[in-house]
C-alpha cells in the first residue's frame, strides 16, 4: 500500500510560479494553500521517518516554513537530525529539497548558522558540530567502504547541499569526509538529485523511499552521535582475549602471546619482525584487540607506510580544497591522538604495516621523541611543526593510552636499516616460521586439509627453509613462512593436491626466483624439489 504523501505537476509549477519571492498576502489564495500542503507532506516524511528510525541515536524532525520571514518560499524542504545536535543547523542531518526543479536527497551537515540570539547556547552548538566533525575525521574505515558500496554512483559529494544537479566536487567518500570535517567547511553534502518527472512517477512511494536513503546513512550518523556507553548496552562489540587469538589459527605459545602483550602494556610501541609469510599483519591487528579487550574496530586505526609518505600525511599538514585553496588537516596519527584525549579511559591502537617502508624519523617528527612511556604527559608536549586550523600553536603529547603495534619485512633487501632512535623507542618482537603439531592440527580442523598430506606439506617446507638458511647469499631471515601453506577459506574435501601445487607455483616460485634473482637455476632447482613427487 502506498503513503499518503505524493508531490504532482502542480506541486512543481507553483514552485515556478514564485521564483521569486514575493509577500506572502500577495500570493493567490489557492496557492497559499498548496504552499501549506506541500509543507504538511513534507512535515510527514519527516516524522514518519524519524519515528521509524530504527538506531540507537535519537532523531528529530523539521520542515521548513512555507512563508519565511512573511514572504513566499523559493524551496521546501524537511530534514531529520539527531536530537544530541540540538539544532538542525548544528549538526549532520537526510534532508529532501523541494523547488522548481525537483527534488534533492542529501545527508548534509547544516550551515552552522541559526537565528539563535543567546550568545551562550550559539558558542555551545559550536561544540557541538564541532565534536561531529572531529568524530567524522575518526571515523571506522569499515564505515567509509559500507557507505561508498551503498551510495555507489548515484551519489555525488559536494562542498555544498543546493549545489546544480550533477555537481561532484569529490570523487570518493574518504576526500568528502576530509574536507566535511575541516573547520572551513559548512553545509557539505552527499546528495542525489531527481527531476520533475521522476518525484511525480515515485507518487506515494516518496515516503519509503526518504527512508530507504536515509538508512543508506545511518552508520554514519550512529557512529558520530551514538554515545559509546549506550552503544555497547545495546550492541557490544565481541570480548577478544589471548584464547581468541590462539582460536583465530595463531601457532605461538600462549605464554609466548602474553608475554608480547605485557611489552606493549609497559613499552606503549612495539614491532612484529620476521621472514614473510609469519603473520605479522594478522598478529598485530589481534594483539590490538586482545589489549584493548574487545573486537572493537573504531578503536584501532591501521596505516601503511611507504617512500612517498610524509609527516604531512601521517601528523598535520597543508591539503588541497578544491578551487585552488589549501586546509591544514590532521593525519591519521594525530587523529588517534585526538580520539585517545577524548575518551582517556579505553585504549586507542594504530598498527603500521611495513613500519621501515618510509622513514620514520621524518614520518613522524617531533612526536619521535615523545613516543617513550615516561613521556606520555602533558608536561612533555611540544609544539608541531604546523599551528592548529585556527591558526592559534598548542603543545601536543601523546597520551597513556595509545599504543603503536608495527610490523617489518626483514627479509626485504630495499629497505633501510631502521635508525637507532626509532628502535630505542619500540620493543622488537621476533616472529618465525611456525610448522608444528599446532599448526597441523588447526589446518586439519578448521580448513580441512588432507592429513594424509599435512605431514608431506611441512616436511618439504621444512626442507626449503633449512636450504634458504644454509645459502650465504640469504640467511634464516628469508625462510618461507607458515601463512604461504595455511589457507585462508575451509577447502572442499579432496582440495589439498591443487591447492598446494598453485600455491607453489603462484606464491612461493615467484619468491625463491626473487631470492636468486643471481641464479635462476637454483632457484627452479628450488622449486621443482618442493613438487617432486607431489600427488596429481
Amino acid at each position: 500500500m502506498e503513503d499518503d504523501a505524493h508531490f504532482d505537476q502542480n506541486d512543481f509549477e507553483l514552485f515556478n510560479r514564485y521564483a521569486s519571492s514575493i509577500p506572502f498576502g500577495d500570493v493567490l489564495p489557492a496557492d497559499r494553500e498548496r504552499f501549506k500542503s506541500i509543507r504538511d507532506k513534507l512535515k510527514g516524511i519527516a516524522r514518519s521517518a524519524a519515528e521509524s528510525y530504527s538506531g540507537g541515536v535519537e532523531m528529530k524532525e523539521y520542515a521548513s516554513l512555507f512563508s519565511p520571514n512573511g514572504r513566499s518560499a523559493t524551496e521546501l524542504w524537511c530534514c531529520i537530525f539527531p536530537a544530541a545536535a540540538r539544532n538542525k543547523s548544528f549538526g549532520l542531518q537526510f534532508a529532501l529539497i523541494l523547488n522548481a526543479r525537483g527534488a534533492e536527497f542529501c545527508c548534509c551537515f547544516g550551515a552552522g548558522s541559526a537565528q539563535v540570539s543567546d550568545p551562550t547556547t550559539v558558542e555551545e552548538l559550536k561544540k557541538t558540530l564541532d565534536k561531529a566533525k572531529q568524530r567524522l575525521r575518526i571515523i571506522d574505515n569499515r564505515i567509509i567502504e559500507e557507505i561508498s558500496t551503498a551510495v555507489g554512483q548515484e551519489w555525488d559529494f559536494r562542498k555544498q547541499w543546493r549545489s546544480k544537479a550533477g555537481t561532484k566536487d569529490f570523487s570518493n567518500f574518504k576526500d568528502w569526509i576530509q574536507y566535511a570535517s575541516s573547520p572551513e567547511s559548512h553545509g557539505a553534502s552527499i546528495s542525489k538529485n531527481l527531476d520533475v518527472k521522476s518525484i511525480v512517477q515515485l507518487g506515494g512511494k516518496i515516503e519509503s523511499e526518504f527512508q530507504r536513503y536515509a538508512a543508506l546513512f545511518k552508520p554514519l550518523i550512529e557512529a558520530i552521535y551514538r554515545e559509546k556507553e549506550k552503544d555497547y548496552e545495546a550492541n557490544p562489540p565481541e570480548n577478544f582475549t589471548v584464547d581468541d587469538i590462539l582460536a583465530d589459527g595463531c601457532f605461538l605459545e600462549r605464554q609466548e602471546i602474553v608475554r608480547i602483550l605485557d611489552r606493549l602494556r609497559t613499552k606503549k610501541n612495539i614491532i612484529l619482525q620476521g621472514p614473510p609469510g609469519t603473520g605479522k599483519t594478522w598478529l598485530a591487528k589481534r594483539l590490538a584487540f586482545a589489549l584493548i579487550g574487545r573486537k572493537d574496530g573504531s578503536s584501532v586505526r591501521a596505516v601503511q607506510f611507504h617512500p612517498n609518505l610524509s609527516y604531512e600525511d601521517f601528523v598535520r599538514g597543508w591539503r588541497p580544497m578544491g578551487e585552488g585553496k589549501l586546509s591544514l588537516v590532521d593525519g591519521i596519527f594525530m587523529e588517534a591522538i585526538k580520539a585517545a584525549l577524548d575518551d582517556s579511559l579505553s585504549k586507542i591502537v594504530v598498527v603500521i604495516e611495513e613500519i621501515n617502508r618510509g622513514n620514520p624519523a621524518q614520518i613522524f617528527g617531533e612526536l619521535l621523541t615523545l613516543l617513550e612511556a615516561d613521556k606520555r604527559v602533558p608536561e612533555e608536549a611540544l609544539e608541531l611543526c604546523y599551528p592548529d586550523s585556527d591558526g592559534k600553536r598548542r603543545p601536543v603529547f601523546i597520551p597513556d593510552n595509545l599504543y603503536l603495534v608495527g610490523t617489518m619485512n626483514v627479509a626485504d633487501r630495499s629497505l633501510a636499516l631502521v635508525d637507532l632512535a626509532l628502535r630505542r623507542r619500540f620493543a622488537f618482537v621476533d616472529l618465525e616460521p611456525k610448522l608444528g603439531s599446532a599448526w597441523r592440527s588447526w589446518v586439519i580442523k578448521e580448513r580441512n586439509l588432507d592429513p594424509d598430506l599435512v605431514e608431506d606439506i611441512e616436511r618439504r617446507i621444512i626442507q626449503l627453509n633449512n636450504q634458504i638458511t644454509s645459502d650465504e647469499r640469504l640467511g634464516e631471515q628469508f625462510r618461507v613462512g607458515h601463512s604461504y601453506v595455511t589457507p585462508t577459506r575451509r577447502l572442499d574435501t579432496g582440495e589439498t593436491r591443487d591447492w598446494f601445487r598453485q600455491v607453489v607455483e603462484t606464491e612461493i616460485g615467484p619468491l625463491l626466483k626473487e631470492y636468486w634473482f643471481d641464479a635462476p637455476d637454483e632457484a627452479r632447482l628450488a622449486l621443482a624439489r618442493l613438487v617432486e613427487g607431489w600427488p596429481l
